[in-house]
This record gives C-alpha cells, structure tokens and sequence, in this order.
C-alpha cells in the first residue's frame, strides 16, 4: 500500500541537521521521514486494538518505506504547487553570476572549462525547468528560564533555525499488505501532527492531508517513468543514500551495485563509474532517545549527487528491475527515509544546452492545484492561534476526552504536590517512622500501568462516567485493586500516604484519587493513565514542587 500525502505547515518546523550542535543549531531544508514515522509511531503503539505483529512489520523489521517530504514550490499567479527535487551536482555555472543567469554546464558531457570559471551546483532545489528554489528559513535566539528565580538562567543563551510556516511539502509511504491497520494509518495522514524541536513551544504542527487518486496515480507513473540505456545506469539522489560494503559489513561512501537489493541480480556485471559521478559525502551520529545515547556512525551520500554505474559485462537491467530501483530506492535506512532516486534522467547524456526556464525538463512536471492542497488559513478557520485555542475551549464537546485529561491530570498534581509538601515537612511519618527526606511521595507510573490494565479492555462505554451502572464493575476493580496495595509495606509512601487537605486532615492518595475519577468518563480516565505511564510523578526533584 502506497500512500502519497501533502505536509502543510501550520507552524514553523525546526528540524535540526545534527544533535552535537552547541549554541547554534542548523535547520534541514525538508522534513525526514524518520520524523514521519515516529509520529506514525507514536499513534499506533498507543492504539491497543492493534496487533504486535503489524507493530513489529511497520516499525521493527523495517518493511515500511518513509519518503522525506520534499518541499513544494507555489506559484503565486495561479496558486498552484509544483515539484522541486534536490539541485543536481554534474551541473555546473560561471563563477560570479548567480545560477540560472547563465547556461549550466552538465560535466557528464563536457568537461572542457573553456575560458570561464565554473562553479559546482551544491544546495537547494530545481523546478523541471531548472530554476532554482531555496527553501525559505529564518532563526531566533532564545534563553532558559530558571525555574526558581524565573529569570534568563546563566549560560543557556541558544539560537534556533526553523523552516518558514510558508513552506508546503509531500512526500509518500509503503506499507506492506499484510499490516491489519489500513483505516488507521489512512486516518493519520488525514490528521495534524507534530514533528521537530520545540513541539511543545511554537514550532512543530503539520497538517498531513492524503492525496487524492488521479494525483496519486500520476505521480507514480511519473516514479515508474524509466529510460534504459543499457550499459550506463544514472541515478540522481533524491534523498540521502547509504550504502554498506558486504564483505566487511561496514558502512561506504564507494557506491556498491549489490545494494540494489534486486532478485536474481549478479551485482559484478556492473561496477560504480568515478569519473561520470559527481557525489558528496558526510558522516553524522544519531541520538537515540531510547538507549539514551548516540547510535554509530552513519557515512552517507548526500542528496543532490548523481552515481553512475557501468556494464562491465553480463545482462542489461530490464525494465521492470529499473523500476523497482525507482520506487523503492537503493541502499539501507530507506524506513528512515534514506534512498530515494531517480533514474536515468533523460537529459543526463544530451548535449543540449540547460538553461534556466528553456524548454529542456529535468524531469516531469507534476503541478498540484491550490483546492487540493487548502492554505494555513483554511486549516486555521481565519483565526490566529491565541484566538484559535480560546474558541476551541469555548466549543469543545463534552465527550472531548483530552481535554478531560487534562483536567483530570492537574488534580492529580495537586494531590502530590500536597503529599510531598505535607511529608517532607514533618520529622516523622504517620506510622511514627523518620522521614527520608528523597522519599518519592506518591504512586510511580508502573502503578499506574497496572489500573490501566484493568480498563483497556472495556469497550463501549468511554461516553458514560465511572460510577454509571455501565462502568462500576471497573470502578470496583480499581477500588479492590487500591484496597489490595494499603497491605504493601511499599504503599505507605505511594497509595496510602497520608497527608492534610481543605477538606481533610488525614486524607490518602488512594482517597482523593478516587474522589477525582468518580464523575468523569472512562474515556477521559483512559487518556490520563497512558499519560500517567509515561512519567514518573514520584520521583520530581522538590524544588519542581515548591
């Protein structure tokens, strides 16, 4: 399956280049398909209606594809949006003009330099026509705030580069046939999400949006659209390319025809061809969040570089192998969104001379009209964003689980924040024992994964509250479930810690809890305790709680 969408921005997204950066972070000119996929993630595992097997075939054994979202290039004469792929590096214009002023000189063909001076395509973006486009970026510097003396706190000083909210991109998925969530992860791409740094600040939300059928259909052909010639094979990088050496399993920036991956293939019959390649390489580490630590080293060819391969004897590529090539990319990391070419360029070994707006493509024009993309303000209603959330508060249905959540979630806080400073004033507990002062007051969040347990299998009554006929087997079960842990010599600092209130002097976290989730909907009560799970309330440093 398939899937091509459109990414409008709602916000300005920051996505940076690399995580050593100190004081000064760079921005990526597209959005990476890792960041699509971990938001994908992000829904489906918490989706537990959905089996582990289709988990582990998305996410786990990499059989998805995440294309990188490519920007879109909008005409402002008619409001349409028109593809641009990453400014290949064979062409080649005078030095001292700016490009597309002057004809571009393509080096597969000609490498005569003449009298002039020639300077090496190296960033941005070309239209088919071969102009040049530059996604628009701009930057600003902040400062952390000290939480205790809510001042600019010493040597925090940062500055941030981001991708204008101007900016629109698209980009595609493959999801194997075998996954059982089609309707869901269609949903998704249908759906606001966020992606980058700073998601909980002003940067981040992206507006994804499925692209219909005809548009669909026409991009693949474009995709499918191959021109064999036989003995040469170009392929110009849309993406990030990563290739791996198979004798030795380590990672290589020599371009290696066994990463082709095709069946039946004889990888020997073609070797890279260095002097009609003209690539540009990097390394950088990757911090994976999970291990708490950097993953190695990935070496790879950058975006924009083009790699030819010639027949050193054997069979020609067929047809269909080029194909394959052009749709599901080359390399490794292609779930990442690494891989991702075009082959063989029909303009790659003519002589004809490229210049900026002429007639000669690049490759095929895709146009997509303005009604089927929508602008910000058509997903913003005409409002600003202050006013956008007010009216959201205003409106919002009752049965709009989240923001129950929410709700619910700081009562919880207080409750906390009320055992923690009650118990770490005194010198002695309630059961006449010293106070420990770095004692976590309060349940942690695996017991509170444990009441999730017991109400993620209730269907059909996330609409009515928990102690409506409908739910009070499970308030019950939670009631049982709390009475069980008092017994724990443990639950003397988590559930049954005792602390003072408005309303009581010798209330229990237990109590008050249930006080708070009596009335409201088992939906609502859902979303807390996944919230729940996910942070250790317990374990906050005093000073937050103060």
């Amino acid at each position: 399956m398939r899937l091509y969408y459109l990414a409008n921005m709602i916000d300005s997204v920051t996505v940076s280049e690399r995580h050593n950066s100190d004081y000064s972070q760079k921005c990526l000119d597209y959005i990476p398909g890792s960041a699509i996929s971990g938001a994908l993630a992000s829904v489906l595992y918490r989706a537990h209606d959905i089996d582990k097997k289709s988990l582990n075939t998305i996410f786990q054994s990499n059989s998805s594809v995440f294309s990188n979202c490519l920007p879109l290039k909008r005409n402002e004469d008619n409001g349409t949006y028109e593809f641009v792929l990453p400014a290949i590096s064979c062409l080649y214009f005078e030095k001292g003009t700016e490009e597309g002023e002057s004809p571009f000189v393509n080096r597969v063909i000609s490498r005569e330099n003449g009298s002039k001076q020639l300077k090496q395509v190296r960033s941005g973006y070309m239209s088919a026509d071969a102009r040049k486009y530059t996604v628009t970026k701009d930057s600003v510097t902040k400062t952390a705030i000290d939480c205790r003396t809510l001042t600019a706190a010493e040597s925090q000083l940062f500055s941030l580069s981001f991708i204008n909210k101007v900016e629109a991109f698209w980009g595609w998925v493959d999801i194997p046939d075998s996954v059982s969530c089609p309707d869901v992860i269609k949903n998704f791409f249908n759906t606001e999400i966020r992606v980058g740094k700073s998601r909980s600040s002003e940067f981040g939300r992206v507006r994804l949006q499925l692209l219909d059928s005809t548009v669909s259909e026409k991009i693949r052909r474009w995709q499918e659209h191959v021109d064999n010639k036989n003995d040469s094979l170009y392929l110009w990088c849309v993406s990030d390319i990563e290739f791996i050496d198979l004798k030795s399993g380590m990672p290589t920036v020599i371009p290696q025809a066994s990463n082709f991956w095709l069946k039946d293939f004889v990888s020997t019959d073609w070797e890279y061809d260095a002097d009609r390649s003209f690539i540009r390489t990097e390394s950088v580490r990757f911090f994976n969040r999970k291990r708490n630590g950097l993953d190695g080293e990935k070496q790879f060819i950058k975006k924009g570089s083009l790699i030819c391969f010639k027949r050193k004897g054997g069979r020609v590529f067929s047809d269909d192998e080029l194909k394959e090539i052009s749709l599901h990319g080359i390399g490794l990391s292609r779930h990442q969104g690494f891989g991702t070419v075009l082959v063989n360029p029909e303009w790659i070994d003519s002589k004809q001379e490229i210049k900026a707006g002429t007639e000669l493509s690049l490759f095929n024009k895709i146009v997509i009209d303005e009604p089927q993309f929508g602008t910000v303000a058509d997903i913003e209603d005409d409002y600003d964003y202050l006013t956008s959330y007010v009216k959201a508060c205003i409106t919002r249905d009752d049965n709009d689980y989240e923001y129950q959540a929410h709700d619910i979630l700081k009562s919880i806080r207080k409750i906390y924040n009320q055992a923690r400073l009650f118990n770490d004033k005194l010198d002695i507990d309630q059961y006449g024992r010293e106070t420990d002062q770095v004692v976590n007051w309060g349940p942690n969040n695996s017991q509170w994964g444990v009441l999730l347990e017991i109400i993620k299998n209730v269907k059909g009554a996330d609409d009515k509250p928990l102690s409506d006929g409908a739910n009070s087997a499970v308030m019950n079960e939670i009631r049982k479930k709390l009475d069980s842990e008092k017994k724990r010599e443990s639950s003397k600092t988590t559930w049954d810690v005792h602390f003072a209130t408005d309303e009581s002097s010798n209330a229990t976290f237990a109590e008050e809890f249930m006080k708070i989730i009596d009335c409201h909907k088992l939906g609502a009560i859902k979303h807390v305790f996944d919230t729940l799970l996910h942070y250790n309330l317990s374990d906050f440093n005093k000073e937050d709680w103060d």
